[in-house]
């Protein structure tokens, strides 16, 4: 019996409070609609002061009010966080187009399509990781890409490699063979063999060609495979079929 006798008595004070929450409000809003805006001011912010404790509805509609009253004192500007604050709570809530003006209705509503519409917060990013420094790329013979799984690319970067370091080294032995001690210039062929010299020169281009052909098909990936160019933005190869594009920032 004394339980049910405190539950009763709890929810007695409580529709008690409940009854002066909103008596309190009536008498708020008949301020108000006198003219008596400082008094009917004071008594909706008493009112909203009890927070949690005051019923949702009696709240929003002190929100309301407390919005309307400080839209005709100082315009929209000063409306706005108040009449935010009861959508953000209550995005369908009713606003009486009888018993407030057309202006405080239609901003309400304005800002009612602009608060429902408003995505929701986007949680912070994190800092992506940072790109390990690919060191296979300096791996030869296209090794690199292998790993990397992009066999066609290592195929030609490899095949490029080796085939310009077997010319250059075959070409080279054929000199150093065929013309024994100082290394040979053009001068030291006399102009009644005009053959010998042209097949000095014609394997010493090939040799400095190949040379350079092999530097380049090893030292072309690493800027490209390490974004050296573009701001360190990486850069990547594509091989197709019948050619190889480059796709990034150069």
């Amino acid at each position: 019996m004394m339980a049910v006798a405190a539950l009763a008595a709890m929810i007695g004070s409580a529709w008690a409070q409940d009854d002066a929450s909103r008596s309190a409000l009536s008498h708020a809003i008949q301020q108000y609609l006198a003219g008596d805006a400082a008094a009917a001011r004071a008594e909706l912010q008493v009112l909203l002061a009890q927070g949690p404790s005051l019923a949702p509805e009696v709240r929003r509609e002190a929100l309301l009010w407390l919005g309307d009253l400080l839209y005709a004192e100082g315009g929209p500007d000063a409306a706005r966080n108040v009449f935010e604050s009861l959508l953000g709570e209550a995005p369908d809530y009713p606003i009486d187009r009888f018993a407030h003006s057309p202006e405080v209705v239609a901003f309400f509503e304005g800002l009612r399509a602009t608060v429902v519409a408003k995505p929701p917060p986007r949680p912070p990013e994190l800092d992506p990781e940072p790109t390990p420094w690919p060191w296979t790329v300096l791996l030869p013979g296209g090794v690199g890409y292998f790993i990397d799984k992009k066999p066609l690319a290592g195929a030609i970067v490899g095949g490029l490699q080796v085939a310009g370091f077997t010319v250059s080294v075959a070409t080279y032995l054929e000199l150093r063979d065929s013309y024994p001690g100082d290394y040979p210039n053009p001068a030291q062929f006399p102009e009644e063999h005009p053959e010998a010299l042209d097949t000095f020169r014609t394997l010493e281009t090939v040799n400095r060609v190949s040379v350079a052909a092999a530097a380049l098909a090893y030292l072309v990936p690493i800027p490209i495979e390490t974004g050296v160019w573009a701001g360190r933005r990486r850069v990547t190869m594509y091989v197709g079929p019948t050619s190889v594009a480059f796709s990034g920032r150069f």
